[in-house]
């Protein structure tokens, strides 16, 4: 018999030895983890990758059997943040939308992080306006229920006034229910129905032919809190002095008073070194030195642009005017880095990283791109405590940046190799440049067919599609811009009026429809690539405006040439968009045909040159 002490003695033994066990297993564990994806958790993943593969090849035929594929995996406690995405959708199609709305709010508790949100946002306005459309159908004739009513209200709430047009029967049909049953709120709501919708609807005639004018003019009449009177700001001093007088040496440039703008472009290095547009000073400032002969120093500054980054506008304006190039990059190839996820890390991640990594290397290997790009998204998104996973090391970025590519995440890919070049520039190479400056193979076919009937470079179609949705089809912006080219489905339907939301998703339409629109607006700027850029991003309006009024502060000439353009469009948005797209046009135009050797005037009037030629070539014909 084994007496008190004893068995405290022996339980303590059995635990000190099972926690040196459990350490050893964990180191064991975590470093298979940088190796490959343990058993334990394989299995379930593979479980769970399979019914996910095998949902989605049912879904075109079989909804019911697709939905217990998906609940099957679900089961199985792993990839939920696809699974559960899935179901949500597949519960829309089959016209389940209360499940669906559920199934949602649960979705958005769960994954507040999901790479699937902008998408569920936009489902959720549809799901919940066809979910009050079914009520109403099968409501009683008259009376409204407060499910109904709750349904149309969250409805309306959340396609917002812009839209309420789009939904007049629903409208007229909940305002007529709640005047029948004398709802305290009737009044309210044909206040705000009145504001919110066009006096052609049906909603807008019914107040009007049903309801006294007398009543009418009160209840239309909304409460509007009065206006804040504005700051008299005559002869207030200016908040950024630094870049009033920038604008004045770009004046001074215009003017031709190059050694004025040179001085106090000089003035602004020396007063602000760490300023935001240093990189502005400085290649002015040579573009000064260059027009008064100083030739040396001119192309010591933009040089200097150049290599200290050799990826930004400026450094690719700097490397142009430079002229006199080989490769621009070291000619080794850095050696060639697996893409497997499991052996790329040294080390240790944190849980949502790891598990992410697992998830991704699941869905790679099951094929599953379109949610492996998701689940790239996903982990890039994923910074706990502000930890970027690998972003502190400049090879295991660029491992990074590849293992995104694989999966088609390229905003990812982009900023991985963007962080490895900065730590240590030298790894830059064309093999870095393609990261960059992808070309996917699935959607050349479609950028090739673009080129065919636009005449647009298909290295300008692939520069815009990178800057405006790093070539996801899925991209949605928080202005509703749809897809690869991001275009606004109005935007589309001026050009074809059949197109649908879920056209613009479709990477061959998108791409064949936003080529289509840029080349309207190539035309409508004479050809000026600059100025197009400008109107695709700004609108077309606007850009004209600005155009006419830049013709009379700067002159025709000066606003014809792109950096100069560039540099005073008033949106930092369209600024950043425009030179970013000339960056990017450059360097496809390096990875493709080799160093363009042109002007930036000429490659921004690459596109009308390209048409005059085949012009002539007709004639002669």
């Amino acid at each position: 018999m084994f007496t008190k002490s004893k068995k405290i003695l022996l339980l303590y033994f059995i635990f000190f030895h099972c926690a040196v066990f459990a350490k050893e297993s964990e180191k064991k564990d975590q470093n298979e983890y940088l190796i490959e994806v343990p058993k334990v958790y394989k299995q379930k993943l593979d479980t769970a990758a399979k019914h996910l593969k095998e949902a989605i090849k049912l879904r075109k035929n079989n909804l019911k059997r697709s939905l217990a594929e998906l609940e099957k995996g679900i089961a199985a406690d792993e990839l939920l943040i696809h699974l559960q995405f899935e179901k949500v959708t597949t519960l829309i199609d089959l016209h389940r939308y209360e499940d669906a709305l559920k199934n949602m709010d649960t979705y958005f508790i769960k994954h507040p992080t999901s790479p699937y949100e902008k998408r569920l946002k936009l489902l959720y306005e549809s799901t919940i306006c066809n979910h009050a459309e079914t009520l109403l159908s099968s409501a009683a004739k008259k009376g409204i229920s407060k499910k109904l009513k709750t349904a149309a209200f969250n409805c309306l709430t959340a396609i917002g006034w812009k839209n309420w047009d789009q939904k007049d029967d629903l409208i007229l049909s909940v305002f007529k229910r709640l005047k029948e049953v004398n709802d305290p709120i009737w009044k309210n709501f044909l206040s705000e129905a009145n504001q919110a919708m066009s006096p052609k609807t049906k909603t807008r005639t019914f107040f009007v032919t049903n309801i006294s004018k007398a009543e009418l003019d009160i209840l239309a009449n909304p409460a509007r809190y009065g206006s804040v009177p504005r700051l008299n700001t005559f002869q207030a001093e200016s908040v950024q002095p630094d870049i009033d007088r920038f604008k004045v040496a770009l004046k001074l440039f215009s003017q031709e008073n190059y050694k004025a703008a040179k001085k106090e472009l000089s003035s602004l290095i020396d007063e602000y070194p760490t300023h935001e547009l240093k990189d502005s000073f400085l290649y002015w400032s040579a573009r000064c030195e260059e027009a008064l002969g100083e030739t040396d120093t001119a192309k010591s500054t933009f040089l200097s642009l150049y290599q200290d980054n050799p990826l930004s506008a400026y450094g690719v304006f700097s490397l142009i005017r430079l002229g006199e190039y080989s490769k621009p990059y070291k000619e080794q190839s850095i050696q060639e880095q697996p893409l497997e996820i499991s052996n790329t890390l040294e080390a240790t991640p944190i849980i949502s990283h790891i598990t992410s990594l697992w998830a991704l290397d699941t869905l790679l290997r099951f094929n599953l791109l379109d949610h492996a790009r998701a689940e790239a998204e996903f982990l890039f998104r994923s910074r706990p405590g502000g930890y970027a996973f690998g972003s502190a090391d400049p090879s295991e970025s660029l491992k990074i940046a590849k293992t995104f590519q694989k999966t088609g995440y390229h905003l990812g890919a982009f900023s991985y190799a963007y962080s490895a070049v900065s730590l240590k520039p030298d790894l830059l190479n064309e093999e870095v440049l393609k990261i960059f400056f992808v070309s996917p193979d699935e959607m050349q076919k479609s950028f090739l067919n673009a080129e065919n009937e636009t005449n647009i470079p298909k290295e300008l179609l692939h520069s815009i599609a990178k800057q405006e949705s790093a070539f996801d089809p899925q991209a949605l912006s928080r202005a509703n811009a749809i897809g690869i080219m991001q275009l606004l489905l109005s935007t589309a339907q001026d050009l074809s009026r059949s197109l649908t939301f879920n056209d613009l998703l479709t990477s061959d339409i998108n791409i064949k429809t936003g080529s289509k629109y840029f080349h309207k607006l190539l035309q409508r700027f004479d050809g000026n690539i600059a100025h197009a850029l400008s109107g695709y991003n700004a609108g077309p309006t606007r850009t004209s405006r600005w155009i006419s009024d830049f013709e009379t502060e700067y002159g025709k000439g000066f606003i014809q040439q792109p950096d100069f353009f560039i540099e005073i469009i008033p949106y930092k948005e369209t600024k950043g968009y425009v030179s970013s797209i000339l960056r990017n046009y450059f360097w496809y135009l390096f990875l493709n045909e080799g160093y363009p050797k042109i002007s930036l005037e000429e490659l921004n009037q690459k596109w009308q040159k390209q048409k005059n030629n085949q012009q002539e070539a007709q004639t002669k014909k």
